[in-house]
């Protein structure tokens, strides 16, 4: 009798959403790719109890019909992607098929959609990857999705969640990136019916950037742009004064998907030029796009990694980008202040003669020491004892500035804090 049988659906269902769901953020990032994909304009998240009771996503996209909205639900069906060609020129999310399978597969799970061509909306009900029922109902267009109890049926991953607390904290953050990039989409997430984050449309992407990252992160940003062999990369990144103790300021688009990716990372890093001490990471928001053909998204099951074909050209792009907005905030910071006079009178400025480094503190030497404190002019001559007294320095009242040099030397060291030679010293002298 042969060892090796094949599993059941239900199961290979089970194992497939253990790779895809690892948490109730991961249907809540599902969920949104598929109303992003859909061409959405409004995306509304509810969530109960931090996810674990109930996930509710609604869009206002272009909806399935009766037919599409069955093939949904089944393993590998979508309609992104048709042919193996397709696999190297993907423009969307999602494009698997394996997200609502592998929800429906570990939840209670219920879908109402319609399209523009249907007069009345569809809705599936799931129970652990087994369709309930299929019923006709009213629906405006768009899809709304609901996930109640998630991994009732796999006990073991459920006792690993979290608190609520924490879960609900990685669905902030989700959203959150989503949000970023995407500033023409509205987001809203509600928790426990309250309303804890509400992103509406902005015009300008920075101001999205700004409601997501704060106003005064946002306040301290610089605009990245450099297109290079195909390559774009735009965004924003902050000054080297304002920097986090972790790397969780750093958010990479690429071709609009966000991901984790090291080599973007280190370029950006590479891009400061050691403006950075150690264990210093700076906020930085940076778009990148490629062509699709460059590009490998099918290399992680939740597709949070990809591949480049040219990982070091990309590099060096990125590098290049973050360098020269820094540089040219440096020049703006060390910039004399009266350039823009220079500037409208139509004279250079001016080059100052090479001075001493010291020269700033009051007219000292090369060697840090006050001219006026030995008694030598500029030209080297000597003046009378009495002017000896640095200008810059006021005398107490009643005290004699020669008894206080005297005073300096009897305790042992000189004026500049020198350990005065003993009489052994002189003697070798």
């Amino acid at each position: 009798m042969p060892q090796i049988s094949v599993l059941p659906e239900t199961l290979s269902n089970k194992i497939a959403a253990g790779e895809v769901i690892e948490r109730p953020a991961s249907v809540v990032k599902e969920l949104i790719e598929n109303a992003l994909d859909a061409g959405s304009t409004r995306v509304i998240i509810e969530v109960e109890e931090g996810g674990l009771t109930l996930i509710r996503v609604s869009d206002n996209g272009s909806g399935m019909s009766h037919e599409d909205a069955i093939l949904a639900i089944e393993r590998y069906a979508t309609s992104k992607i048709s042919t193996d060609a397709d696999l190297f020129a993907i423009d969307t999310l999602g494009f698997r098929g394996e997200a609502l399978p592998s929800i429906a597969a570990v939840s209670h799970f219920a879908m109402i959609t319609r399209d523009a061509n249907s007069d009345s909306g569809a809705e599936i009900r799931v129970e652990g990857g087994k369709i309930k029922s299929v019923s006709e109902v009213g629906a405006p267009q768009g899809t709304l999705i609901s996930v109640k109890q998630l991994f009732f049926n796999t006990p073991a991953r459920r006792k690993f969640l979290k608190a609520v607390s924490t879960e609900m904290s990685h669905i902030a953050d989700t959203v959150a990136k989503m949000a970023l990039g995407r500033p023409a989409v509205q987001f809203r997430l509600l928790h426990n019916d309250k309303v804890v984050k509400n992103w509406p449309f902005a015009s300008e992407h920075l101001d999205r950037v700004k409601d997501v990252l704060g106003r005064e992160a946002g306040r301290d940003l610089r605009a990245i742009e450099l297109k290079r062999n195909g390559i774009a990369v735009s965004g924003w990144v902050s000054s080297p004064r304002t920097a986090r103790r972790t790397s969780k300021g750093i958010y990479i688009f690429v071709n609009g998907r966000y991901v984790r990716d090291r080599t973007i990372q280190h370029a950006v890093f590479d891009g400061y030029a050691q403006r950075l001490v150690k264990g210093q990471f700076p906020i930085a928001v940076v778009f990148i796009r490629v062509p699709f053909d460059e590009v490998d998204v099918n290399v992680h099951p939740t597709k949070n990694e990809v591949r480049f074909v040219n990982p070091h050209q990309l590099h060096q792009t990125v590098k290049s980008a973050v360098a020269q907005t820094l540089y040219e905030m440096d020049r703006v910071n060390w910039l004399p202040a009266d350039r823009s006079d220079s500037q409208a009178s139509g004279k250079s400025p001016q080059i100052a003669e090479p001075v001493s480094p010291f020269a700033a503190f009051g007219g000292r030497d090369e060697f840090g020491i006050r001219n006026s404190e030995f008694g030598i002019k500029n030209k080297g001559q000597k003046i009378a004892a009495g002017d000896r007294q640095p200008a810059s320095r006021v005398q107490p009242s009643g005290r004699n500035p020669r008894a206080q040099f005297q005073g300096s030397r009897n305790a042992g060291t000189n004026a500049c804090g020198f350990k005065d030679p003993g009489p052994g010293d002189r003697a070798l002298r």
